[in-house]
């Protein structure tokens, strides 16, 4: 879908599945949370945490986010929507590796997910460690994805 059409989906998934929201600082995120209508709450108390992505890899629907300030809109609340841009979509793990030219961030976390654990009794329980549900928006056409300078 186009970013607009992209922030109405999202808006309308937000409502669906909470009603309080926190975004993080990126414009399509908090497009989205302003789009939703629904009041704002710090990540801990949230209903939906709504962030956009670094990169997708393409290979294993992976999403990729990087140590940026806000990142605990995608761990607190129990639902993660998340927002990827077509063009940020790699086919897999090398691609990953070589758009981060060299430079690692202090933290990459790939999210292929819910959270999932059976640590206790073999006992499979979600969202223990992070949202027990993740919810994928791409954003745009990967057909007009341009080959790109690596460097943001």
């Amino acid at each position: 879908p186009t970013r607009a059409e992209a922030i109405r989906l999202a808006a309308t998934r937000a409502r669906e599945l909470g009603a309080t929201v926190a975004a993080s600082a990126e414009p399509l995120a908090q497009a989205v949370a302003a789009a939703a209508g629904l009041t704002p709450a710090p990540p801990d108390q949230a209903d939906v945490g709504v962030s956009g992505a670094w990169r997708g890899i393409a290979e294993t629907g992976t999403v990729v986010l990087r140590s940026e300030p806000g990142r605990l809109v995608a761990a607190l609340p129990p639902v993660h929507l998340v927002l990827v841009r077509a063009v940020d979509v790699v086919a897999g793990l090398t691609e990953l590796i070589a758009d981060l030219g060299g430079e690692l961030p202090s933290a990459l976390v790939q999210v292929t997910g819910p959270s999932k654990t059976a640590d206790i009794e073999q006992t499979l329980i979600t969202g223990v460690h992070g949202p027990g549900r993740l919810v994928l928006v791409l954003v745009g056409k990967v057909a007009e994805r341009p080959r790109r300078n690596t460097a943001r």
